[in-house]
């Protein structure tokens, strides 16, 4: 007997790692799975970060993907941000 369960792909969730406490922060909003590039805001320049990526569906986040490095903040046009590729 096969039993088939609907699973419904809900967004990603993006943290980032503040530079000052070490500790995580959500972004505190939920990334709709068909987008492929995110804005990250209120990044201060100068400073490392580092992110996660956890995939959310109905039965709840999956295990992190971390970034392998920092990336540093830099502002070369007047304004910065990062974009996040998938």
């Amino acid at each position: 007997m096969l039993i088939f369960f609907h699973v419904v792909f809900r967004g990603y969730v993006i943290d980032k790692m503040n530079p000052t406490t070490g500790k995580w922060e959500p972004l505190n909003q939920t990334v709709p799975p068909n987008v492929t590039e995110f804005k990250i805001p209120k990044l201060k320049e100068g400073e490392d970060y580092k992110f996660r990526v956890r995939a959310e569906n109905d039965h709840g986040l999956s295990e992190p993907l971390d970034s392998e490095r920092a990336t540093r903040i830099k502002n070369p046009f007047g304004k910065f941000l990062v974009m996040l590729k998938t």
